[in-house]
Protein backbone atom coordinates (compact mmCIF):
# COMPACT_ATOMS: atom_id res chain seq x y z
CA UNK A 1 0.00 0.00 0.00
CA UNK A 2 1.34 3.43 -0.92
CA UNK A 3 1.74 6.19 1.66
CA UNK A 4 -1.12 8.07 0.04
CA UNK A 5 -3.41 5.03 0.13
CA UNK A 6 -2.78 4.74 3.88
CA UNK A 7 -4.28 8.20 4.32
CA UNK A 8 -7.52 7.26 2.52
CA UNK A 9 -10.20 5.63 4.65
CA UNK A 10 -13.51 4.17 3.51
CA UNK A 11 -16.56 5.21 5.54
CA UNK A 12 -19.60 3.06 4.77
CA UNK A 13 -22.87 4.89 5.38
CA UNK A 14 -26.39 3.44 5.16
CA UNK A 15 -28.76 4.52 2.41
CA UNK A 16 -32.51 3.96 1.91
CA UNK A 17 -31.87 2.37 -1.49
CA UNK A 18 -31.52 -1.27 -2.65
CA UNK A 19 -27.89 -0.61 -3.65
CA UNK A 20 -26.99 -0.66 0.05
CA UNK A 21 -24.30 1.41 1.81
CA UNK A 22 -22.50 4.23 0.06
CA UNK A 23 -18.72 4.57 0.28
CA UNK A 24 -17.56 7.97 1.51
CA UNK A 25 -13.81 8.57 1.49
CA UNK A 26 -11.90 10.41 4.20
CA UNK A 27 -8.58 11.70 2.89
CA UNK A 28 -6.26 12.75 5.70
CA UNK A 29 -3.77 15.58 5.35
CA UNK A 30 -4.12 19.23 4.46
CA UNK A 31 -6.87 19.91 3.70
CA UNK A 32 -8.88 17.24 5.51
CA UNK A 33 -11.23 16.04 2.77
CA UNK A 34 -14.38 14.00 2.34
CA UNK A 35 -15.23 12.60 -1.07
CA UNK A 36 -19.05 12.45 -1.05
CA UNK A 37 -21.07 12.70 2.16
CA UNK A 38 -23.94 10.17 2.18
CA UNK A 39 -27.72 10.70 2.24
CA UNK A 40 -29.61 13.13 4.44
CA UNK A 41 -30.96 10.73 7.04
CA UNK A 42 -30.32 10.32 10.76
CA UNK A 43 -28.70 6.90 10.51
CA UNK A 44 -26.29 8.08 7.83
CA UNK A 45 -25.28 11.18 9.80
CA UNK A 46 -24.76 9.13 12.97
CA UNK A 47 -22.64 6.65 11.02
CA UNK A 48 -20.60 9.51 9.56
CA UNK A 49 -19.93 10.95 13.02
CA UNK A 50 -19.06 7.54 14.46
CA UNK A 51 -16.68 6.58 11.65
CA UNK A 52 -14.95 9.97 11.57
CA UNK A 53 -14.37 9.61 15.31
CA UNK A 54 -12.45 6.37 14.73
CA UNK A 55 -9.75 8.48 13.07
CA UNK A 56 -9.94 11.29 15.62
CA UNK A 57 -12.17 13.73 13.73
CA UNK A 58 -15.60 15.32 13.91
CA UNK A 59 -17.66 16.78 11.03
CA UNK A 60 -16.49 20.25 12.11
CA UNK A 61 -12.90 19.29 11.25
CA UNK A 62 -13.64 18.71 7.57
CA UNK A 63 -12.04 21.44 5.46
CA UNK A 64 -13.00 20.31 1.98
CA UNK A 65 -15.66 18.17 0.29
CA UNK A 66 -15.61 16.76 -3.22
CA UNK A 67 -18.99 15.69 -4.65
CA UNK A 68 -18.55 13.14 -7.44
CA UNK A 69 -22.18 13.49 -8.53
CA UNK A 70 -25.47 14.75 -7.17
CA UNK A 71 -27.49 11.60 -6.57
CA UNK A 72 -28.91 11.94 -3.08
CA UNK A 73 -27.01 9.02 -1.55
CA UNK A 74 -23.78 10.91 -2.30
CA UNK A 75 -24.99 14.48 -1.75
CA UNK A 76 -27.63 14.58 0.97
CA UNK A 77 -25.54 15.41 4.07
CA UNK A 78 -23.70 18.25 2.35
CA UNK A 79 -25.73 21.20 3.66
CA UNK A 80 -25.45 20.07 7.28
CA UNK A 81 -21.75 19.35 6.95
CA UNK A 82 -21.01 22.74 5.36
CA UNK A 83 -23.04 24.55 8.02
CA UNK A 84 -21.02 22.86 10.78
CA UNK A 85 -17.57 22.95 9.20
CA UNK A 86 -17.55 25.81 6.68
CA UNK A 87 -15.87 23.37 4.26
CA UNK A 88 -15.20 24.29 0.63
CA UNK A 89 -17.16 22.20 -1.86
CA UNK A 90 -15.68 21.05 -5.17
CA UNK A 91 -17.91 19.59 -7.86
CA UNK A 92 -18.55 19.76 -11.59
CA UNK A 93 -20.13 22.91 -12.96
CA UNK A 94 -23.19 20.95 -14.16
CA UNK A 95 -24.05 20.19 -10.52
CA UNK A 96 -24.51 23.80 -9.46
CA UNK A 97 -28.33 23.86 -9.52
CA UNK A 98 -28.66 20.55 -7.70
CA UNK A 99 -26.43 21.79 -4.87
CA UNK A 100 -27.67 25.37 -4.50
CA UNK A 101 -31.37 24.76 -5.23
CA UNK A 102 -31.98 21.10 -4.40
CA UNK A 103 -35.75 21.20 -3.65
CA UNK A 104 -36.64 23.12 -6.82
CA UNK A 105 -34.42 20.89 -8.92
CA UNK A 106 -35.95 17.74 -7.45
CA UNK A 107 -39.49 18.89 -8.26
CA UNK A 108 -38.42 19.93 -11.77
CA UNK A 109 -36.78 16.58 -12.42
CA UNK A 110 -39.78 14.58 -11.20
CA UNK A 111 -42.06 16.51 -13.57
CA UNK A 112 -39.70 15.68 -16.44
CA UNK A 113 -39.49 12.00 -15.48
CA UNK A 114 -43.27 11.74 -15.32
CA UNK A 115 -43.52 13.32 -18.78
CA UNK A 116 -40.98 10.83 -20.19
CA UNK A 117 -42.83 7.91 -18.64
CA UNK A 118 -46.12 9.09 -20.12
CA UNK A 119 -44.61 9.63 -23.57
CA UNK A 120 -42.88 6.26 -23.29
CA UNK A 121 -46.22 4.50 -23.06
CA UNK A 122 -46.22 3.59 -19.38
CA UNK A 123 -49.69 2.91 -17.94
CA UNK A 124 -51.21 5.60 -15.76
CA UNK A 125 -50.79 3.55 -12.60
CA UNK A 126 -47.08 3.03 -13.30
CA UNK A 127 -46.57 6.75 -13.88
CA UNK A 128 -48.35 7.49 -10.60
CA UNK A 129 -46.16 4.93 -8.84
CA UNK A 130 -42.97 6.53 -10.11
CA UNK A 131 -44.19 9.97 -9.01
CA UNK A 132 -45.17 8.58 -5.61
CA UNK A 133 -41.84 6.82 -5.07
CA UNK A 134 -39.68 9.74 -6.17
CA UNK A 135 -41.53 12.52 -4.35
CA UNK A 136 -40.17 11.75 -0.83
CA UNK A 137 -36.63 12.14 -2.19
CA UNK A 138 -36.99 15.90 -1.77
CA UNK A 139 -36.16 15.27 1.90
CA UNK A 140 -32.83 13.63 1.01
CA UNK A 141 -31.04 16.87 0.23
CA UNK A 142 -30.93 20.55 1.16
CA UNK A 143 -29.54 23.67 -0.54
CA UNK A 144 -25.97 24.82 0.05
CA UNK A 145 -24.88 28.49 -0.22
CA UNK A 146 -23.35 29.23 -3.59
CA UNK A 147 -20.35 30.98 -2.03
CA UNK A 148 -19.14 27.59 -0.73
CA UNK A 149 -18.92 26.14 -4.24
CA UNK A 150 -15.77 25.73 -6.32
CA UNK A 151 -16.86 24.48 -9.75
CA UNK A 152 -14.40 22.30 -11.66
CA UNK A 153 -14.15 20.66 -15.06
CA UNK A 154 -11.94 18.30 -17.04
CA UNK A 155 -8.27 19.20 -16.67
CA UNK A 156 -8.54 20.88 -13.27
CA UNK A 157 -6.78 19.54 -10.19
CA UNK A 158 -7.83 19.24 -6.54
CA UNK A 159 -5.32 18.86 -3.70
CA UNK A 160 -6.08 15.97 -1.33
CA UNK A 161 -3.71 14.14 0.97
CA UNK A 162 -0.94 16.56 0.12
CA UNK A 163 -0.93 15.75 -3.61
CA UNK A 164 -2.79 16.89 -6.69
CA UNK A 165 -5.58 14.76 -8.11
CA UNK A 166 -6.65 15.25 -11.71
CA UNK A 167 -10.34 15.85 -12.44
CA UNK A 168 -11.92 13.88 -15.27
CA UNK A 169 -15.49 14.60 -16.34
CA UNK A 170 -17.21 11.22 -16.74
CA UNK A 171 -20.88 11.78 -17.63
CA UNK A 172 -23.15 8.77 -18.05
CA UNK A 173 -24.45 7.66 -14.67
CA UNK A 174 -24.96 11.39 -14.06
CA UNK A 175 -24.20 14.25 -16.42
CA UNK A 176 -22.09 16.10 -13.83
CA UNK A 177 -20.14 13.06 -12.67
CA UNK A 178 -16.41 13.44 -12.03
CA UNK A 179 -13.67 11.02 -11.06
CA UNK A 180 -10.36 11.90 -9.39
CA UNK A 181 -7.08 10.39 -10.60
CA UNK A 182 -3.73 10.42 -8.83
CA UNK A 183 -1.18 9.34 -11.46
CA UNK A 184 1.84 8.71 -9.21
CA UNK A 185 -0.13 6.43 -6.86
CA UNK A 186 -2.23 5.09 -9.79
CA UNK A 187 -5.39 5.55 -7.73
CA UNK A 188 -8.84 6.44 -9.06
CA UNK A 189 -11.68 7.70 -6.88
CA UNK A 190 -14.53 6.77 -9.20
CA UNK A 191 -17.82 7.51 -7.47
CA UNK A 192 -20.50 5.48 -9.28
CA UNK A 193 -18.81 5.66 -12.67
CA UNK A 194 -17.45 2.12 -12.16
CA UNK A 195 -18.83 -0.43 -9.70
CA UNK A 196 -17.43 -3.92 -9.17
CA UNK A 197 -20.62 -5.90 -8.56
CA UNK A 198 -23.34 -4.02 -10.46
CA UNK A 199 -23.51 -1.90 -13.60
CA UNK A 200 -23.78 1.87 -13.33
CA UNK A 201 -27.24 2.65 -14.62
CA UNK A 202 -27.29 5.42 -17.29
CA UNK A 203 -29.89 7.47 -15.47
CA UNK A 204 -32.35 9.60 -17.45
CA UNK A 205 -31.91 13.33 -16.78
CA UNK A 206 -33.85 16.41 -17.75
CA UNK A 207 -32.07 19.10 -19.75
CA UNK A 208 -29.87 21.34 -17.66
CA UNK A 209 -31.48 24.72 -17.10
CA UNK A 210 -30.92 26.71 -20.27
CA UNK A 211 -30.14 23.65 -22.41
CA UNK A 212 -32.62 22.57 -25.13
CA UNK A 213 -31.99 18.80 -24.98
CA UNK A 214 -31.48 16.18 -22.30
CA UNK A 215 -28.15 14.35 -22.02
CA UNK A 216 -27.78 11.11 -24.00
CA UNK A 217 -26.55 9.22 -20.96
CA UNK A 218 -25.41 5.92 -22.47
CA UNK A 219 -23.55 7.56 -25.34
CA UNK A 220 -21.81 9.72 -22.74
CA UNK A 221 -21.13 6.67 -20.59
CA UNK A 222 -19.41 4.79 -23.42
CA UNK A 223 -17.06 7.73 -24.00
CA UNK A 224 -16.39 8.07 -20.27
CA UNK A 225 -15.58 4.38 -19.86
CA UNK A 226 -13.07 4.48 -22.71
CA UNK A 227 -11.51 7.64 -21.27
CA UNK A 228 -10.91 5.95 -17.91
CA UNK A 229 -9.64 2.77 -19.57
CA UNK A 230 -6.77 4.82 -21.00
CA UNK A 231 -5.52 5.69 -17.50
CA UNK A 232 -2.91 3.59 -15.70
CA UNK A 233 -4.79 2.58 -12.56
CA UNK A 234 -3.70 0.16 -9.87
CA UNK A 235 -6.89 0.41 -7.84
CA UNK A 236 -10.31 1.98 -8.28
CA UNK A 237 -12.14 3.13 -5.14
CA UNK A 238 -15.84 2.97 -5.88
CA UNK A 239 -19.03 4.60 -4.61
CA UNK A 240 -20.56 1.26 -3.61
CA UNK A 241 -19.02 -2.12 -2.92
CA UNK A 242 -15.40 -3.26 -3.04
CA UNK A 243 -12.46 -1.70 -4.91
CA UNK A 244 -11.68 -2.70 -8.49
CA UNK A 245 -8.22 -4.09 -9.26
CA UNK A 246 -8.46 -4.56 -13.05
CA UNK A 247 -10.41 -1.62 -14.37
CA UNK A 248 -9.75 -2.27 -18.07
CA UNK A 249 -11.27 -5.77 -17.84
CA UNK A 250 -14.33 -4.30 -16.14
CA UNK A 251 -14.68 -1.63 -18.83
CA UNK A 252 -14.72 -4.35 -21.49
CA UNK A 253 -17.32 -6.32 -19.53
CA UNK A 254 -19.58 -3.29 -19.24
CA UNK A 255 -19.24 -2.37 -22.92
CA UNK A 256 -19.98 -5.97 -23.94
CA UNK A 257 -23.04 -6.10 -21.69
CA UNK A 258 -24.46 -2.95 -23.23
CA UNK A 259 -23.75 -4.13 -26.78
CA UNK A 260 -25.64 -7.35 -26.05
CA UNK A 261 -28.56 -5.33 -24.71
CA UNK A 262 -28.57 -3.15 -27.83
CA UNK A 263 -28.82 -6.27 -29.96
CA UNK A 264 -31.68 -7.63 -27.85
CA UNK A 265 -33.61 -4.40 -28.35
CA UNK A 266 -32.97 -4.47 -32.09
CA UNK A 267 -34.20 -8.07 -32.27
CA UNK A 268 -37.36 -7.11 -30.40
CA UNK A 269 -37.96 -4.12 -32.68
CA UNK A 270 -37.58 -6.36 -35.74
CA UNK A 271 -41.07 -7.60 -34.87
CA UNK A 272 -42.47 -4.06 -35.35
CA UNK A 273 -42.74 -0.66 -33.75
CA UNK A 274 -42.88 -0.50 -29.95
CA UNK A 275 -42.93 2.08 -27.19
CA UNK A 276 -40.08 2.27 -24.65
CA UNK A 277 -42.40 0.80 -22.01
CA UNK A 278 -43.19 -2.22 -24.19
CA UNK A 279 -39.47 -2.77 -24.75
CA UNK A 280 -38.93 -2.39 -21.01
CA UNK A 281 -41.45 -5.15 -20.34
CA UNK A 282 -39.65 -7.46 -22.77
CA UNK A 283 -36.20 -6.83 -21.30
CA UNK A 284 -37.13 -6.52 -17.63
CA UNK A 285 -40.35 -8.46 -17.02
CA UNK A 286 -42.04 -7.81 -13.66
CA UNK A 287 -39.51 -5.33 -12.23
CA UNK A 288 -39.78 -4.41 -8.56
CA UNK A 289 -41.78 -1.24 -7.98
CA UNK A 290 -38.68 0.78 -7.10
CA UNK A 291 -36.97 -0.34 -10.34
CA UNK A 292 -39.57 0.88 -12.86
CA UNK A 293 -37.96 4.27 -13.37
CA UNK A 294 -34.43 2.78 -13.60
CA UNK A 295 -35.44 0.17 -16.15
CA UNK A 296 -37.15 2.82 -18.27
CA UNK A 297 -33.97 4.91 -18.01
CA UNK A 298 -31.97 1.94 -19.21
CA UNK A 299 -34.21 1.31 -22.23
CA UNK A 300 -34.40 4.97 -23.28
CA UNK A 301 -30.61 5.24 -23.01
CA UNK A 302 -30.12 2.27 -25.33
CA UNK A 303 -32.69 3.58 -27.79
CA UNK A 304 -30.71 6.84 -27.88
CA UNK A 305 -27.63 4.91 -29.04
CA UNK A 306 -29.53 3.01 -31.71
CA UNK A 307 -31.18 6.20 -32.96
CA UNK A 308 -27.88 8.10 -33.20
CA UNK A 309 -26.33 5.14 -35.02
CA UNK A 310 -29.21 5.21 -37.53
CA UNK A 311 -30.41 1.71 -36.63
CA UNK A 312 -33.83 2.79 -35.38
CA UNK A 313 -36.16 5.67 -36.07
CA UNK A 314 -38.32 7.50 -33.53
CA UNK A 315 -41.77 8.93 -34.15
CA UNK A 316 -44.76 10.13 -32.16
CA UNK A 317 -48.43 9.27 -32.32
CA UNK A 318 -51.20 10.41 -29.99
CA UNK A 319 -48.74 11.53 -27.32
CA UNK A 320 -46.69 8.33 -27.28
CA UNK A 321 -43.18 7.80 -28.60
CA UNK A 322 -42.55 4.79 -30.83
CA UNK A 323 -39.40 3.20 -32.19
CA UNK A 324 -38.91 0.88 -35.12
CA UNK A 325 -36.00 -0.56 -37.09
CA UNK A 326 -34.72 1.83 -39.74
CA UNK A 327 -35.43 0.56 -43.23
CA UNK A 328 -32.93 1.05 -46.07
CA UNK A 329 -33.86 3.05 -49.13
Amino acid sequence: MTELAQRIHTLRLPTPFPVGPVNVYLVEGEPLTLVDVGPRMRRAWAALEEQLARYGYTPADVQQVVITHTHSDHLGNLARLVEISGARVFTHRRNRDWITDFPTEWVRRIAYYVECMQQGGAPREQVALVREMLAPGIRLGAPVPEECLHLVDEGDTITMGGVEWHVYHTPGHASGHIVLYQPQAELLLAGDHMLAKISSNPVLESPLRGEPQRPRSLLDYFRSLRKVADLDVRQVLTGHGPPIENHRALVEQRLTMHQERLQRILSFLAEGAHTPYQICQALFPNPAAHDVFLTMSEVIAHLDVLEVEGQVVRWEREGWVWYEVARGE
